[in-house]
């Protein structure tokens, strides 16, 4: 084993060398094409944490039989898609960003359709439903834009 090191070790630490290289210009364009330092500093993430915000003071004034019916869920799916954003920004590969991304579009949706339901209950008013789901509809085109990036680029 010695003398095999002896006589190829100098071109594996030539491989080695430009393999680093290579990982090096991949880290530089990763951070160039991801300037953000953290996934709160992602539009997307900051838009889907008002989203959560706004369905918890409008619950509030759901009815009281409510709050472990439709409130509880609606807010563990709105709270989703800022954790699926969180944990998808984290993930190195393309496949497990998107598998997070698409998670969060999921929520994303249930989401609408307990807003959609809340109306027509008769626990939400026209004016906060166009709120929100105008909201989710903008947070809905720019995950679904990160997601045709990622598969285009990365």
């Amino acid at each position: 084993p010695h003398q095999w090191f002896r006589n190829h070790g100098r071109h594996l630490r030539r491989n080695l060398q430009s393999y680093r290289i290579e990982i090096s210009s991949q880290v530089v364009s990763s951070q160039v094409e991801m300037p953000t330092q953290s996934f709160e500093n992602l539009t997307v993430w900051q838009k889907s944490r008002q989203l959560v915000l706004d369905l918890y003071q409008t619950t509030r004034y759901f009815p009281k039989e409510e709050m472990f019916g439709i409130v509880n869920q609606m807010r563990r799916a709105a709270i989703s898609i800022t954790a699926n954003i969180a944990e998808g920004y984290a993930r190195i590969g393309q496949k497990d960003k998107l598998h997070f991304y698409n998670i969060a579009q999921g929520s994303l949706e249930e989401t609408r359709s307990f807003v959609i339901l809340s109306y027509d209950l008769g626990y939400l008013q026209e004016i906060d439903k166009e709120r929100i789901l105008n909201l989710a509809e903008e947070i809905s085109r720019m995950l679904n834009s990160y997601c045709q990036g990622l598969i285009k680029y990365y």
